[in-house]
This record gives C-alpha cells, structure tokens and sequence, in this order.
C-alpha cells in the first residue's frame, strides 16, 4: 500500500515539473520570439531606409553628370528642378534615419549629418553654377568637388549600414546562445 502511494506521489511529482517546465519553456520562448521581433522591427525598416537614401542620392549624382554632360545642352534646364527635388528629398530622408532607434547615440549619425551637410553644399554649388549657364564650370565642379563629397557621403552610409549589421547579428548570436 505504501509503495503504491509513493508510486502516486511520484508520477504527480513528475506531471507537475513537466508542466512547469512547459510553462517557463513557452514563457522563454515568447520573451526570445518578443526580442527578435524587435531586433527585426529595429534593423530591417533602417537596412530599407539606408538602401531608399542610397538611390536617392545615386540619382542626384546622375541628374548632375547629365546636367553638366556637353551632348546633354538641349535638356540640361529641365534637369535642375530634378535634380533639387531629388537632393530634397534625399536630405528629408537623412533627417528621418538620423532619428530612427537603431543608429541613436552612435557615431554614425555625425558622420552621416556631416556629409550629408557637405554633399548637400556642394549640389546648391552645382546647382548655382548651372543656372548661370556655367556648364563647363559645373562639369569640372562635379567630378572634383561634388563626386569627391558623394564618395565621401557613400562610405558614411556604408559604415552605418555596417553597423546595423554588426548589431543586429551580435545580437542574434547573443539570442541564439540564451
């Protein structure tokens, strides 16, 4: 009789700490489904924002090699405006990254605003010079002072799109090894 209760005890001994463990497995596996979840909402939207800034200001620079091309003199004026728009709407979208979670408080913010603000200078520069007709001026300003800067813009953008890599797979790595 002893043995048959002891027996009892045991297996509902055993059901209770098998259903323990069920639970603070589901209860982790919901915390780590909740942090890679915000790993993915904190890295991917900015990956996409970068790659958005990249073309952007891929385009800027074409609009201002073709504005400053001389076989391009019949349709260089309607460039301009282009060309504004699109430097516009590049330096918006810089404004945008430099606020989002996952670049906050790094390094990367200034060098991006710092290039950006030079990059951007130097367009208004082109630009003026443009729109005074100045198309040789313009075309020598492009390749050794506004390429120069974009360059200069492009490798800022990298190291951040860099670093929100690095993070996000330290951070996988970390996950994956809790």
């Amino acid at each position: 009789m002893k043995f048959g209760r002891l027996r009892f005890v045991l297996i509902l001994a055993l059901l209770a700490s098998n259903l323990l463990v069920g639970v603070l497995s589901l209860l982790f596996l919901r915390s780590m489904d909740q942090r890679y979840a915000a790993l993915f909402d904190r890295s991917v939207p900015l990956i996409n924002h970068l790659r958005t800034l990249t073309r952007e200001l891929g385009t800027v620079q074409r609009l201002a090699r073709r504005v400053s091309d001389p076989k391009n003199e019949a349709a260089w004026a309607a460039l301009l405006p282009q060309m504004a728009e699109g430097s516009n709407l590049a330096r918006n979208h810089a404004l945008e990254i430099s606020g989002m979670h996952s670049l906050k408080d790094s390094r990367h913010v200034a060098a991006m605003a710092d290039s950006g603000r030079n990059y951007d200078e130097k367009v208004n520069e082109f630009l003026a010079l443009a729109r005074a007709e100045k198309l040789a001026e313009a075309n020598r300003f492009n390749s050794e002072v506004l390429r120069p800067a974009y360059d200069q813009y492009m490798e800022a953008l990298d190291d951040a799109a860099d670093f929100v890599e690095r993070e996000g797979s330290e951070l996988r790595d970390r996950y994956a090894a809790d």
